[in-house]
């Protein structure tokens, strides 16, 4: 699946939600079914208060 390409690198609600630690006591999670590549970059605004989960069939891709 391609990058979505209208996704705010600053978007602003989600800033201050993580600047008053809002996630804290309940992380947002993320569970990536076909992880290849890795998450993508917009997760990043989360910081600590995201758990990333993914999972990989191709075994070679998953090592790396």
């Amino acid at each position: 699946m391609p990058a979505l390409k209208n996704v705010s690198g600053a978007p602003r609600l989600t800033e201050f939600l993580v600047t008053s630690r809002t996630f804290d006591a309940r992380p947002m999670v993320v569970v990536d079914v076909g992880a290849r590549g890795g998450f993508q970059k917009h997760w990043a605004v989360y910081k600590d208060q995201i758990k990333l989960i993914g999972f990989e069939a191709d075994a070679g891709e998953c090592a790396r």
